[in-house]
């Protein structure tokens, strides 16, 4: 049976997802591990006097009990980062495996000479020096630093209210993926997380007469991200019309760009973040006003039914 409680831990409600902080006051059924918001619950469950449920006829015992809402099929949100740190671990294994069959494949080397040449194949060892290996290749850590980015993302989504995301999702038929859908009560936002140093600029380089802005991160243009998401989020579009014919869910949707970038300098934009072709440039922590700002209750979506889609539309990469 469910019981009304201030939960001791966070958690999401299993109706709505909607996040439950510590402290919230839900009800909680032990038996069945799950959490109900209190706005979910159809009937909330009464206190019975047991004497007088007793002398109660049995219909009237039954009717007493709690109904509580059941719990949806659940969402997989996905692993933030997951085939970025998959990658890593290909290429740092395969890397490791070569440098390791290079130290063998020399010592058999020196071996052989000194079995064959037992006073010159000495001197030959003596003078050809052992196979040196620095740190992992600049391109392998690359996809180490992009798994962070989006782990990094990912907790400051896990922090918005009234949010429900979606993490490295595969676009099918390609090779490619989204970082992170996040679908909000006014529409859904398109994330690509990026771990770039520098500070990010908005460069307008069209000269006197034309505007051309461009994205600059730490002096290097970064304009080619900005069509990426572009990109995704025209993917997304398709889906949600595709949706919509079928289901009748997501339409009307409205879809927006995002680049979230880690461990970037942001001089002069903390109050305002840049907005460069349609796509809005923000740090992790500006995600949830940037959220806040867009709301539109004369445009409030099933957030949990276009979640749903969108999870069966784009699976975890």
């Amino acid at each position: 049976m469910a019981k009304r409680l201030a939960l001791r831990r966070a958690d999401v409600c299993a109706v709505c997802a909607i996040p439950l902080g510590v402290g919230t006051v839900a009800w909680w059924d032990a038996g069945q591990r799950l959490v109900w918001c209190e706005a979910c619950v159809a009937t909330p469950p009464r206190v019975i006097d047991l004497r007088l449920a007793a002398e109660a006829p049995v219909d009237h015992v039954e009717s007493a009990a709690p109904t509580v809402p059941v719990a949806p099929e659940p969402i997989d949100a996905g692993r933030a980062g997951g085939s970025a740190r998959r990658q890593y671990e290909r290429r740092s294994a395969r890397e490791r495996q070569q440098r390791e069959q290079a130290i063998a494949d020399d010592a058999a080397r020196r071996n052989r000479r000194r079995s064959e040449h037992p006073v010159a194949g000495r001197l030959v060892n003596a003078l050809t020096p052992k196979p040196q290996f620095g740190a992992e290749s600049e391109a392998t850590r690359a996809w180490r630093t992009g798994a962070a980015g989006e782990e990094e993302v990912a907790l400051a989504l896990d922090l918005c209210a009234d949010v429900i995301p979606l993490h490295d999702r595969r676009i099918p038929g390609t090779r490619a993926n989204i970082d992170h859908l996040a679908v909000t009560a006014s529409g859904v936002w398109v994330i690509d997380a990026k771990w770039y140093a520098g500070k990010v600029e908005r460069r307008d380089v069209g000269g006197f007469l034309r505007t051309d802005e461009r994205l600059y991160v730490g002096g290097r243009d970064r304009t080619g991200l900005v069509a990426a998401v572009v990109k995704q989020c025209d993917v997304v579009r398709t889906a949600l019309h595709r949706i919509a014919a079928q289901q009748d869910v997501g339409l009307g949707v409205e879809v927006r760009g995002v680049l979230c970038f880690v461990g970037a300098d942001w001089p002069g934009w903390r109050l305002k973040p840049p907005r460069i072709g349609g796509v809005v440039c923000v740090w992790p922590e500006a995600l949830a006003s940037l959220f806040r700002g867009a709301a539109n209750p004369s445009a409030v979506i099933d957030q949990r039914a276009v979640a749903a889609a969108l999870a069966a539309a784009f699976p975890p990469a």
